[in-house]
């Protein structure tokens, strides 16, 4: 690894002010048999019933009231109500929530995902949720959620893509903190650069977002949380190794200078040096990596009028795949096809916040810049892609005395340098896009909430950009919540960078006319029903969602041989649904059932189509179980995929022909961890039904010629894995007030 220069850029943080002339804050936890457990999503409300919030997934709120406001009352279902009496002495409350006892017998609630006060259809992943799996980066953070598909890109380098609502994560906007985070060049692996053990929490938001974020959220947003500085364990250490001999490394340490400043950092490694070929295709199964990623976190808060949040990421990954000399099928040994990727990148933001002397109204600033190198070949094609991005985003917010209508109104400005050649062909552009935008949010905290913005953007090179947005949520009686979104989004295709594994392929690259920008409208929402199995809460979700692109760049891979490019003439749409239902069986028993219908199509030169590749029905089943003493946690996952299609191969000869639709197959994924003291011990299973897709490499024994195709990926591309390690804390000590 060549030496580092490191680069650093001070940036932002968006501070709210909510209410009047005192901010009430505080922790708000359950008592379990050893220790205190977050309650998460518990209800702070005035005593007017006129102001509130709800807790983050580490039990803590904030909340700004009247001066005179005296009392506050907290709730959460299955739990005795708790009057908190306020005292201008304190500055941080902590509450212990008390179970109901109804005959002598005690239950308690397991906390769901949802929220029936935030009008956007979200979920939120915690911490804990995390753990409940092999999550080594952010692309396994999903494998117990519905929501989010992961799947293989090519079955040489190891890229994984996401998919939500059927369509790819490139257009869902992906954010770091609320700021945009995996894009561009970082479409091919950013998402191997997030580690796991770094994240505080996952936010999904399906359908339209805030306009606040920009514009290129389609189908939603995906927005992630490392660890912060002020609530971070004082030492954390993960060590994971699986059976294919892949290791990581992950710490983080924080220190607490004084009330007002405090520091984390996060340490990453992965080292992967030992070759497979399970399938016998002469292809490495695992590409070998070596990756370190280094982030350092900021946080100062003068507990009065200003706050920043600073900080800076490195990441360098380096991975090696192709065939094998040993191995591969061709008895001369020459030749062979070997893949390198190289990626570079340097992070940095800062969050700076203002409270303005009336106490009502803020204002926050976001700061963004990172720079990626990606430098690769695959066989006899070089890649090389240079990308600078910069972003600031200025937002003004106030509160209306009556506290339930607020405006957001602001400005932002993005510069977008983009170089990307493959050979010959060269993509380099550069985006300045000025944007205003307004956004509107009444909430009165027990029946509706409504959020409408709109945004206008100036792109150099695609002229004026409309976003409007609008979310609103009602509660109607008997637990019922409905949620409904719509909204359009705009995007730029980053077209190689977006379909890098077709690099692993002897297919030729052509951009059949001058490719235009992408948007679509997305149309949906859901409607959840709480209700009780005796004593143990349950719910139901329903949800459905419509995409339909108005401008698309239509990657083509239709024609064998040939991977084209060009502006979608005609239709193109995704209709998505799911139903999903969580229960507490059992005490210490959680099951959740989920059910994804994905009806995705495309308009290609040869006409309509149903998107390759996209299963259209899928079924997941989760089950945890927790021993009464908390010592034991198992976990079983298990994802029927159904069928899906698969680009004609029908120009082949015989020997490279592949059928036309995928084969339905069955996933096991399994944990079992166990507690001792600050140590948490795990043993895992992944794929434990060991279903590969067989053939994944077309004409794996002439990689130079023109039938070889690795990019035709639709299942999994190994055997069982089997993975072991350990975490261990030294927690902060939490002052009870």
């Amino acid at each position: 690894m060549k030496k580092i220069k490191w680069l650093f850029y001070l940036q932002l943080i968006i501070s709210s002010a909510y209410a009047q002339e005192k901010s009430v804050s505080g922790y708000i936890f359950e008592k379990t048999a050893d220790e205190k457990q977050a309650l998460i999503g518990a209800n702070i409300i005035s005593s007017n019933g006129l102001i509130g919030t709800t807790t983050d997934v580490n039990g803590y709120f904030t909340l700004q009231v009247p001066t005179k406001t005296m009392q506050l009352k907290v709730s959460y279902v299955g739990y005795t109500d708790f009057k908190l009496q306020l005292n201008s002495e304190v500055a941080t409350y902590e509450v212990i929530m008390e179970a109901n006892v109804l005959e002598e017998v005690s239950f308690s609630y397991k906390k769901l995902d949802r929220s029936t006060i935030d009008p956007y259809n979200s979920q939120v992943i915690n911490a804990a949720e995390l753990t409940k799996a092999a999550c080594c980066n952010l692309s396994e953070s999903f494998e117990t959620n519905a929501a989010v598909d992961v799947s293989f890109s090519d079955a040489v380098t190891g890229a994984k893509k996401l998919r939500m609502l059927g369509l790819d994560s490139y257009y869902t906007q992906i954010l770091f903190e609320n700021q945009p985070s995996i894009r561009g060049l970082a479409n091919s692996f950013g998402m191997l650069y997030v580690p796991g053990p770094f994240m505080n929490s996952i936010s999904i938001n399906k359908g339209a977002g805030s306009v606040v974020n920009g514009y290129e959220a389609i189908t939603g947003q995906i927005n992630y949380n490392y660890k912060e500085p002020n609530e971070s364990e004082r030492f954390f250490i993960n060590v994971f190794a699986s059976r294919h001999g892949q290791f990581e490394l992950n710490t983080n340490f924080s220190h607490r200078f004084n009330e007002k400043l405090s520091m984390v950092t996060l340490v990453h490694g992965t080292i992967h040096e030992v070759k497979h070929d399970d399938n016998h295709y002469s292809f490495q199964d695992i590409p070998l990596t070596e990756r370190i990623v280094i982030t350092n976190k900021w946080l100062y808060d003068s507990k009065k009028s200003f706050h920043s949040r600073f900080g800076f990421t490195y990441t360098y990954d380096e991975r090696s795949a192709g065939q094998l000399p040993s191995l591969q099928m061709n008895k001369e040994k020459t030749n062979l096809f070997q893949t390198m990727n190289i990626n570079r990148r340097y992070d940095a933001y800062a969050k700076t916040g203002f409270i303005l002397n009336n106490p009502l109204q803020s204002i926050g600033i976001q700061y963004r810049y990172y720079n990626h190198q990606h430098q690769a070949w695959y066989g006899n094609k070089f890649y090389d892609g240079l990308e600078n991005f910069a972003n600031i985003n200025v937002i003004f917010q106030t509160k209306m005395t009556n506290h339930n209508n607020e405006m957001k109104l602001g400005a932002s400005y993005q510069l977008d340098y983009f170089d990307e050649s493959l050979d010959q062909l060269n993509l380099g552009r550069q985006e300045r896009v000025p944007g205003i935008f307004a956004e509107y949010i009444f909430q009165d905290y027990k029946k509706l909430s409504i959020v409408a913005g709109i945004r206008a953007d100036f792109h150099n090179q695609y002229g004026f950009w409309l976003s409007p947005k609008a979310n609103l949520k009602y509660n109607f009686p008997k637990k019922f919540t409905l949620k409904l979104a719509a909204g359009k989004g705009y995007r730029t295709a980053n077209i190689i960078a977006e379909n890098i594994g077709a690099l692993a392929s002897s297919r030729s690259i052509n951009i059949e006319e001058s490719l235009g920008y992408e948007s679509a409208w997305n149309v949906g929402g859901s409607l959840m029903k709480e209700f009780y199995l005796g004593f143990q809460q349950a719910c139901i979700v329903v949800d459905f969602y419509r995409t339909d692109f108005t401008h698309r760049v239509v990657s083509d891979y239709e024609a064998q041989g040939q991977l084209s490019f060009y502006n979608l003439d005609g239709k193109s749409y995704a209709n998505s649904f799911q139903v999903e239902a969580k229960v507490e069986a059992a005490e210490g028993l959680d099951i959740q059932l989920a059910y994804k219908f994905d009806d995705v199509h495309i308009t290609y030169k040869s006409g309509l189509k149903l998107a390759p590749y996209i299963p259209r029905h899928k079924l997941l089943v989760t089950l945890d179980y927790e021993t009464k003493s908390e010592k034991w946690r198992f976990n079983v996952t298990g994802q029927l995929n159904g069928k899906s299609r698969i680009p004609s191969t029908a120009g082949n000869p015989e020997a490279y022909q592949r059928p036309d639709e995928s084969k339905v197959f069955f996933n096991l994924n399994t944990q079992i961890t166990a507690v001792v003291k600050r140590t948490e011990f795990y043993l895992g299973t992944e794929n434990l039904t060991s279903f590969w897709q067989k053939n994944p490499i077309i004409a794996a024994n002439d990689p130079f010629g023109s039938f070889f195709d690795a990019s035709m990926i639709w299942g999994p591309l190994g055997g069982a894995r089997i993975y072991a390690g350990f975490r261990w804390t030294i927690p902060y000590k939490v002052k009870n007030i």
